[in-house]
């Protein structure tokens, strides 16, 4: 599969085509408050921008040892198919709780311990989510050795980990605003909103 050029690039004009970068005055889910949004379940609406992003997560994990794909219910979960198509790996698919009915599994497919596991979610911003699906796979025998995600929102330099595994992003939301802002990518209307937001990175 093609490398892109330019992932901060490509992943950029992706969010302002889809939309999945929203700006104004938002609510966090561990209730901070935030100038922009990032609704990325809206992408795999987009044909042409999902199997783009596809492609860009994909890349991020070749030549790497990897036992199965593991995508976090449920914003992870399209990403986690597609790059487990492209692949060729199992796929399997971590619930924020066990079912109440049926089998009552909180991971859903098939695997063999010892396998090294790659998580997929849409983007990080405490890390917290991601703990319990982390945890979940260990108590299986499995073994998690990479957490990958669209977005970094953590605002750190370096790179976050959780429970012992490190985090990668195709782009941390600092360097996305930066690259817009350099090359004219935002509206007039919210070049003050992304501005306010990366002081706020900064400070």
């Amino acid at each position: 599969m093609k490398i892109l050029a330019s992932i901060t690039e490509e992943l950029l004009d992706i969010l302002l085509t889809t939309k999945a970068l929203k700006f104004g005055s938002f609510t966090l889910k561990d209730g901070s408050n935030s100038e922009y949004y990032l609704d990325l379940r809206v992408i795999p609406s987009y044909p042409s921008a999902f199997k783009k992003t596809i492609a860009m997560l994909t890349n991020a994990l070749y030549d790497l040892k990897i036992g199965a794909i593991a995508g976090i219910m449920s914003a992870g979960i399209p990403y986690a198919t597609g790059i487990a198509l492209e692949l060729e790996l199992p796929l399997l698919q971590i619930r924020k709780k066990s079912k109440d009915y049926g089998l009552s599994k909180l991971i859903e497919g098939e695997w063999e311990k010892g396998w090294r596991i790659v998580v997929i979610d849409d983007v990080i911003t405490t890390g917290s989510s991601k703990e319990p699906a982390i945890e979940a796979l260990r108590e299986l025998g499995l073994i998690p050795f990479r957490i990958q995600v669209l977005i970094d929102r953590t605002e750190k330099k370096s790179a976050p980990l959780v429970r012992g595994v490190p985090v990668h992003a195709l782009a941390r939301i600092q360097d996305l605003f930066s690259y817009g802002l350099e090359h004219d990518k935002f509206n007039q209307s919210i070049i003050p909103l992304v501005k306010q937001a990366l002081e706020r990175m900064e400070s």
